[in-house]
């Protein structure tokens, strides 16, 4: 039989590849109802408004750290540990601690989520390589499928088993795939540790799989459930993009480099012209503001936000009526425009009330993957953005490759990059309300619409950033490297996080890598048409 499943074949030992009015000041801070999860003191702490605050007062302490050692000429390299190579720390130190570690072993180290996985890896193509999975009858009683006494040890061996799951499924299989998702299940949990959550999730997206394959599900169900899981994004988004925003490092980070590097390039201008693709609840223009609101030479005549969207325009007006205030508080000239167009193929560079006086810069924070499977919408904006000619362009997206047609090498890399995000919340949020939503509604969801069939509305598309930087190059884009102060900025921020000594940030030419323990999770990189 042809070899269909790649695990076999793949190293595990390597890092897997591929102050305004009182009135407008009322609109601001008022409890946010109707979210589960939310009690109204949390919402009104964790308003736009105060983390903006909150994040400029953080701002403040960072630049001075920064001028201090810029001042002593310390390189940043050495200083922060933003390594050239976003994957040789973190494959040598795991292979050498998988490699010293035995099944013994394994209770008394404490592995990373992604760690568990590479030695689940090694051990199912171990059990794989004597035909453990390819009898006609599992036999569940005996060692290799039953779950060990010790909590570690069983994380390695569900993984193990999804794993071997996996490969059935992909082998079409289903009968041998439902024995072992069944033991998955006994040890899954919504609820659990960073596996079993995971495992939870995969399980629940390989058993759809498997139900659309054999008929058992229709697309028709599909979109039952999809408008299900549309209401529970509507009714937690707001709250829970700013308990992640407070408390996980990936979005300050991101945040605040896109913050400098569009202060750098627009050092110069009296009147700055900013264009959001997908502005969301807008809280990554604070620092932004801040910075443009403090500066003292060249100061700022007026900034103008431009917000381009399909849907949600009254979100869209909230992120608007918020940003001013924030803007009037800092005594900062302030103008909100939006650009509502009912399909990107609409999209016009007339709609964006351009002046030549105006210094313009685009934002584009995780929009460009949602297009991937709509390549006309996303040339079109690609040649809109090339006709209004911006200065600079800021691109944030997902760093994993996850739009094969091949089914493994989709679960394989999703399980890795999922597999650092569940981990990733066990340090963040614990036991936070935020955690459970944003798994269950974002990461489920995302995870399940990874594993359908081809033939299925499979949207949920990632690639690297070496896979963007060929694209932008079609449209005559360079990429402009980021600054020392930036990289300073980055390291800084993630620093001031409980969590942040697991935040790793790695140069990828002259993008940065965020990522969780050494697995790039999210790519930046900075753009100008030539």
């Amino acid at each position: 039989m042809t070899e269909m499943f790649p695990f076999r074949n793949l190293d595990f030992t390597r890092f897997p590849d591929e102050s305004s009015s009182s009135k407008d000041f009322s609109k601001i801070l008022q409890p946010l109802s109707g979210f589960v999860g939310f009690n109204d003191l949390s919402v009104r702490i964790l308003s736009p408004f105060h983390l903006c605050q909150d994040e400029c007062i953080k701002l403040t302490n960072i630049q001075s750290e920064i001028s201090n050692l810029l001042s002593a000429k310390q390189p940043v390299t050495s200083s922060f540990e933003i390594s050239e190579d976003p994957r040789s720390k973190c494959s040598q130190r795991s292979s050498e601690k998988l490699d010293e570690t035995s099944r013994s072993e394994v209770s008394e180290q404490a592995l990373s989520t992604t760690e568990i996985i590479w030695l689940a890896g090694e051990k199912f193509i171990q059990s794989s390589s004597v035909g453990v999975y390819d009898s006609l009858e599992l036999d569940l009683s005996s060692s290799t499928f039953l779950l060990g006494p010790d909590k570690k040890e069983r994380d390695v061996q569900v993984i193990q088993h999804l794993l071997a799951a996996a490969e059935k499924v992909d082998e079409e299989q289903f009968d041998r795939a439902i024995v072992l998702l069944n033991q998955c299940d006994e040890y899954a949990c919504a609820e659990g540790n960073p596996i079993q959550r995971l495992v939870y999730y995969f399980t629940k997206a390989l058993r759809v799989r498997i139900g659309l394959k054999t008929g058992r599900l229709t697309s028709k169900d599909m979109e039952k459930l999809k408008w299900i899981d549309i209401t529970k994004t509507i009714q937690s988004a707001i709250p829970t993009s700013l308990m992640v925003h407070r408390h996980v490092p990936f979005s300050q980070v991101v945040h605040l480099t896109a913050a400098q590097a569009i202060l750098e390039a627009v050092a110069e201008a009296k009147r700055i012209h900013i264009v959001d693709l997908d502005i969301g609840i807008g809280v990554q223009f604070s620092s932004l503001i801040q910075g443009l609101a403090s500066r003292q030479e060249c100061p700022v005549e007026h900034l103008k936000i431009t917000a381009v969207g399909t849907k949600s325009k009254s979100e869209i007006e909230k992120a608007g009526v918020w940003l001013e205030a924030f803007a009037v508080s800092m005594n900062l000239s302030f103008s909100f425009n939006i650009v509502m167009v009912s399909d990107m193929l609409d999209l016009d560079a007339s709609l964006f009330k351009l002046n030549s006086n105006e210094s313009l810069a685009v934002y584009s924070s995780f929009l460009l993957w949602t297009m991937i499977c709509q390549q006309d919408r996303l040339e079109c904006l690609m040649k809109v953005l090339r006709s209004i000619n911006p200065c600079v362009i800021f691109v944030a997206e997902n760093e994993a490759n996850i739009n094969s047609t091949v089914f493994v090498s989709r679960f394989t890399e999703a399980l890795f990059y999922y597999g650092a995000h569940f981990d990733c919340l066990e340090n963040c949020l614990s036991d936070d309300p935020a955690r459970n939503i944003l798994e269950s509604v974002n990461y489920g969801h995302a995870i399940e619409n990874i594993l359908m069939p081809e033939k299925e509305q499979r949207t949920t598309r990632y690639v690297k950033v070496n896979v963007w930087k060929t694209f932008f190059t079609r449209f005559n884009m360079v990429q402009i490297e980021l600054s020392t102060y930036s990289l300073y900025q980055a390291r800084l921020v993630a620093k001031n996080f409980g969590c942040g000594s697991s935040c790793s940030l790695a140069m990828d030419g002259k993008s940065l890598l965020v990522g969780w323990k050494g697995t790039p999770l999210i790519s930046l990189s900075v753009w100008k048409f030539t």
